[in-house]
């Protein structure tokens, strides 16, 4: 078994080294600012680059310094036999090993000396470097070597324990300057494991890849990682819980997403215990897992768990709700976790199931006390607009919803738990057993929605007969009421338009009102006289010219009348 005493000493070691570390990083700009003080002053105190190290090792071999199924009655007393592969020994000022010789550059009137005695000192420098650095690449492969915790296990904790006091004593030999060079990872992860845990980091378990980490306080513990937590065993050394002598002080202990297994005894003897969180990942609660508890007043289990060992809640005694959420007894084993054989069910205690399935556990579970509970029901619409109301008293079979959000380009593609991208929990109108308070998040399915294309109509016109007004004529098509062949009246020489009449012509003597047919008699005759002048001959355009000045002062009479003349100027003409 390990002593308190030597655990204690060793962790003074460690937080000697790491505040001797943390004191360099504050001070690294000291020497610095010495050194200026100094060179203003005209003054000069020597510094390590002052003298000349020589390194000769004093250290004579003993039997300890050689491989144990080696040794022989010479080994013992020549070194020469057989190579001291399991000496200890660090070469140090402290052990004769390295001494060092003034040799500054500048005399007692701190002016320098002459070129040659500055490349002298110049060269020892750069051997002095070259062992300094020697020193440090020592050490970092010591620490190198130090093994992988995950892979270490109680029947190497010795071994390693010594490999690391070696370390140790190399750490120590070095400067602290030269300290801050060093990566430390590995050595501390080894530390923890030794002599920790250590507040406020993450501590590995022996041989697992599970993590602890304790508050500065010692309140809260919380374990984390991927795997099974390893049982523990108190009357062991190598199985000794690390949190061990925390527990009296721990009232809370937070289990995280990954963690497969409670350990055995793992938070036994908690008298201040009063919350756990248990996630889903966890399948099994080791054998007293949580005996001893005095204080913890309820427990939810949720329903990974499949193996609650034997006296896992034992002599719990303010213990008095647990939390289910199976629906079926056979889904887990728990017989004996709150009380042993022959004992009497828990006075105050009550385990409490999802109510849809309370008649099957009361009949299972007949000398317990078995109460139902219902859960409340959330959706969550992942950022889309709208809105659905919560629903509580929920407990077994329910049937999932229609979406209250919605999204222009996208549609429910189902029910998901935990997260929008989680385990499908069904679609819109499925079932879905509850068993605790849920919270359904809506998955969306991204919809692109391309319009068909309109057929194209097409139309083989059939036009109609023309139509006409006071400008223009225009036929339009008897199938689809297109207007085509539309045209402006152009006139030209005796034509009325270039294009087929409206409509055939009126005679003058039915169409005509009596007053306009007077008019056309009158302009007939005038026109005709006209035509007969000497002079203008059978010139249809001066004719129309003429017509035209004979009719100016007269009220200029419609376009049918006008065209009418000129068409019987154009037969008198002929």
């Amino acid at each position: 078994m390990r002593k308190p005493e030597k655990q204690k000493k060793q962790r003074e070691r460690i937080y000697a080294a790491l505040l001797c570390i943390c004191t360099m990083l504050s001070l690294v700009s000291v020497p610095v600012l010495a050194a200026e003080m100094r060179k203003g002053a005209g003054s000069h105190e020597h510094t390590r680059e002052c003298y000349t190290w020589m390194e000769k090792c004093v250290h004579e071999h003993t039997p300890e310094c050689y491989p144990q199924k080696e040794i022989t009655g010479s080994a013992a007393t020549s070194s020469d036999a057989v190579e001291a592969t399991e000496c200890r020994h660090v070469c140090s000022e402290g052990s004769g090993c390295i001494t060092k010789e003034l040799n500054c550059q500048y005399d007692s009137e701190s002016t320098p000396k002459t070129a040659k005695a500055l490349m002298k000192n110049k060269a020892i420098a750069t051997r002095s470097n070259a062992r300094k650095v020697s020193s440090i690449d020592r050490a970092q492969e010591m620490i190198d070597a130090l093994p992988d915790v995950t892979y270490f296990n109680v029947d190497t904790v010795e071994e390693v324990r010594l490999q690391f006091k070696a370390v140790e004593d190399a750490m120590i030999q070095l400067s602290v300057e030269d300290s801050v060079i060093l990566d430390i990872a590995r050595y501390l992860k080894v530390a923890a494991v030794l002599y920790g845990p250590f507040p406020d980091i993450q501590n590995p378990i022996l041989g697992t890849d599970i993590k602890l980490t304790i508050s500065r306080d010692n309140k809260t513990i919380t374990i984390s990682g991927k795997g099974e937590m390893p049982d523990f065993d108190n009357t062991s050394s190598g199985k000794r819980c690390p949190w061990e002598d925390k527990k009296s002080k721990i009232d809370k202990v937070i289990i995280e997403e990954g963690v497969t297994t409670i350990g055995k005894n793992a938070f036994s003897g908690c008298i201040r215990l009063s919350e756990v969180q248990i996630p889903k990942t966890v399948k099994t609660i080791g054998t007293a897992a949580f005996m001893d508890c005095n204080t913890i007043r309820q427990i939810d289990i949720p329903n990974s768990v499949k193996n609650v060992m034997p006296f896992a809640f034992h002599k719990c005694p303010q213990l008095g709700q647990v939390h289910t959420h199976w629906k079926d007894p056979d889904e887990a084993e728990l017989s004996l976790a709150f009380y042993l054989p022959g004992e009497s069910w828990p006075e105050n205690l009550k385990i409490y199931v999802p109510d849809a399935y309370k008649e099957i556990f009361a009949a299972a579970w007949t000398n317990w006390k078995v109460k139902g509970e219902t859960y409340t029901v959330s959706f969550n619409g992942d950022g889309a607009p709208g809105y659905m109301e919560s629903v509580e008293g929920i407990s077994g079979n329910y049937v999932l919803p229609e979406s209250g959000f919605t999204y222009q380009s996208a549609i429910l593609d189902y029910w998901a738990l935990d997260n929008p991208d989680g385990e499908e929990a069904g679609c819109p109108g499925d079932i879905f057993p509850v068993t605790e308070n849920v919270v359904f998040y809506a998955s969306w399915r991204l919809v692109i929605v391309i319009p068909e294309p309109e057929n194209p109509v097409v139309c083989i016109h059939a036009w109609g007969e023309w139509q006409s007004d006071a400008d223009k004529h225009w036929r339009k098509c008897s199938k689809c009421d297109v207007i085509g062949k539309e045209s402006i009246h152009e006139w030209d020489s005796g034509e009325v338009t270039i294009q087929p009449q409206a409509r055939k012509p009126i005679p003058v003597q039915s169409a005509l009102p009596q007053n306009q047919k007077q008019w056309m008699r009158a302009a007939m005759i005038s026109a005709y006289s006209s035509i007969m002048k000497p002079g203008i001959g059978r010139n249809v355009p001066a004719v129309r010219q003429r017509i035209s000045g004979k009719i100016t002062p007269v009220e200029q009479p419609p376009v049918k009348i006008r065209r009418c003349v000129l068409s019987a100027a154009r037969l008198m003409g002929n």
